[in-house]
């Protein structure tokens, strides 16, 4: 492998046995095209790589899908990307209203044509609405606007409560420059935001890749490697990567992972991020925590691997540890985290190979993703096919079963599958076959339908499609949100039975508030809003008033019974106590009959 690291015609396919019969049917999905309301091959196809990211833009208590787009393998080409705004669980095409503002003359925002990796959503500008910022690759001799970075900045709502969508500004991101002081366009692979310097703004971390096996070199004049830029506090950026990190930290000579995290606990986000074509392998740059955003105390910690193409991180044996998967060349792994050294560096345990009921790890890959799928408390991984260097639809998404056991002890991750066949039943998830997974470039993962259990979308060769986990049959209703939002990041929703009818309840939830903060919910029959100082009360005259806490994680939920009785129309608020300052969430047109 060291050789001819990704050559098409040594694909190692390692696995571990079959077991004797099938695997066990532990989540189910369906196909739901009434819940994506875009042409599955719009989105993807065989030519067209896709990464998703997802986040409540608007704050209406639904979340959305932010989809960028750029030519399969590494490859020169372009692409426009999509904004999918969730309107009452259906994810509609908002992209040509909602997302080409620019204050660049003549750029169209999300139409314009670029070629974008990966993308993360962070709320850049410390305003309560979730940013956009994207990470590009291979636009050499093109314009900054379209060869680097993109903040696209949440414009929040107007003075009635809607939504104005997303524009892209150019001067939050800075022109880069090499060490020779040579203005490149870079080769990003991937993006993650976090707030490494201690001062309450998300930082960005680009992993930078050199060579492609496609034919684009790039000559070691025009260089970039990694980078970090650091926040202001109002969303523009500054690159700090040789300030803050070691020339050795930064090296990636194919970077295509990074996640920015608390790896060992200390309280100080730390970079973990994987490389290939020498050096190969998973390494974690730690944060000093007494001189937070500064790297280069400790270097450059390897976590052992062979030939990983991409890596996600994430507790998997609920210990509160971060723990990582890894799509390799060779065999897929996991390994957990086991606790500190004396220096307070990870100790990783052993590089573990999944295991397969039916079937078995069929080569290169790129994406993935550690998420709790059917919500035991133990995440699953999910490892996508579709390789970051070549183009090809032949081999399919695994999805890795965790069986749990007990907290902090070891887990066994398995494929399950409905036969031993491989190429039979289905594979992964009931519900899924081969076909369906072919080809697959990156998963989505939410309750886009807010009925308690994660959905899918899923981008592959032939397409997109929305698969709805059967974990709950129940039909949820959530009450209309008029919007009036601000300040602060607070989303209040009302969801779950129509409450129009005998026996209805369904749940008044507060997300976004400080840990532990008073909240008082106010509620009225009329909607008159009127400018209160710190934003609007949308409930007037108010009819009473709730107080409540919000517990650890800034959540307050209430239950709201309903009745077949006549109903009224009841409007709900909720303010919130953040230090010495009142926060406004939006407001709440609930429909509730009498009991």
């Amino acid at each position: 492998m060291e050789s001819c690291p990704r050559s098409l015609a040594v694909a190692v396919l390692l696995a571990a046995p079959a077991a004797a019969q099938g695997g066990t049917p532990w989540a189910e999905v369906v196909q739901n095209p009434a819940k994506l309301a875009v042409t599955p091959s719009a989105l993807s196809d065989s030519t067209t790589e896709v990464d998703f990211a997802t986040g409540d833009l608007d704050r209406d208590g639904w979340t959305d899908a932010v989809v960028v787009r750029g030519p399969g393998g590494s490859s020169v080409g372009f692409r426009t990307n999509f904004l999918l705004m969730n309107v009452d669980g259906v994810l509609q095409d908002k992209t040509a209203t909602l997302a080409t503002a620019s204050d660049v003359p003549g750029d169209q925002g999300f139409l314009e044509l670029t070629n974008d990796r990966d993308l993360v959503l962070a709320d850049v500008d410390l305003d309560g609405w979730l940013d956009v910022i994207t990470a590009p690759t291979l636009s050499d001799g093109l314009t900054k606007a379209v060869s680097h970075p993109r903040v696209y900045v949440n414009q929040r709502e107007d003075s009635a409560g809607n939504w104005l969508g997303l524009k892209y500004e150019e001067a939050r991101i800075p022109q880069l420059f090499t060490v020779g002081g040579l203005p490149v366009a870079p080769r990003f692979c991937d993006v993650d935001a976090g707030d490494v310097n201690g001062d309450g703004a998300p930082d960005l971390y680009f992993i930078d890749y050199d060579q492609t096996q496609m034919g684009s070199p790039e000559s070691p004049v025009n260089d970039l490697n990694d980078r970090f830029l650091i926040n202001d506090g109002n969303g523009f950026f500054t690159d700090e990567s040789a300030l803050r990190f070691t020339t050795d930290q930064l090296l990636s000579n194919f970077g295509h992972s990074a996640r920015i995290l608390d790896l060992n606990g200390d309280g100080a986000l730390d970079v973990f991020k994987v490389t290939a074509l020498g050096p190969y392998d998973a390494y974690a740059l730690y944060n000093d925590p007494g001189n937070p955003g500064m790297f280069q105390a400790l270097g450059k910690q390897g976590a052992g691997s062979s030939a990983p193409y991409g890596m996600d991180a994430g507790d998997l044996n609920g210990d509160g540890r971060i723990d990582f998967a890894l799509q390799d060349d060779a065999a897929d792994r996991y390994r957990l985290n086991l606790g500190n050294d004396e220096l307070g560096r990870v100790i990783w345990g052993p590089l573990k190979v999944f295991q397969f009921a039916g079937g078995s790890d069929d080569g290169f890959g790129h994406k993935v993703r550690i998420h709790d799928f059917d919500g035991d408390g133990f995440a699953e991984v999910f490892i996508c096919d579709f390789d970051i260097e070549f183009l090809g639809c032949q081999r399919r998404l695994h999805v890795y079963h965790n069986l749990g056991g007990a907290v902090g002890g070891d887990v066994t991750l398995r494929e399950e599958a409905e036969l031993t066949n491989p190429s039979a039943g289905w594979k992964s998830i009931k519900g899924l076959s081969i076909a369906d997974m072919n080809g697959t470039m990156d998963v989505g993962l939410h309750d886009f339908d807010k009925d308690g259990d994660t959905d899918m979308l899923l981008a592959n060769c032939n397409g997109t499609v929305f698969w709805e986990n059967q974990a709950s049959t129940a039909t949820v209703v959530c009450q209309q949100s008029v919007g009036y939002a601000g300040p602060g990041p607070e989303v209040l929703s009302l969801c779950g039975d129509d409450l129009t009818t005998a026996g209805s309840t369904a749940t008044l939830e507060l997300t976004g508030a400080p840990a532990g903060a008073p909240v008082v919910f106010a509620y009225g029959l009329f909607s008159n809003p009127i400018d209160i100082g710190p934003g609007t009360l949308v409930p007037n005259p108010v009819a009473g008033f709730l107080p409540a806490l919000a517990d650890v994680d800034g959540v307050v939920t209430l239950p709201v019974p309903g009745g077949a009785n006549p109903p009224n129309t009841v409007y709900i608020q909720a303010g919130t106590i953040n230090g010495f300052a009142i926060e406004i969430s939006n407001a709440v047109e609930a429909i509730i009959g009498t009991p």
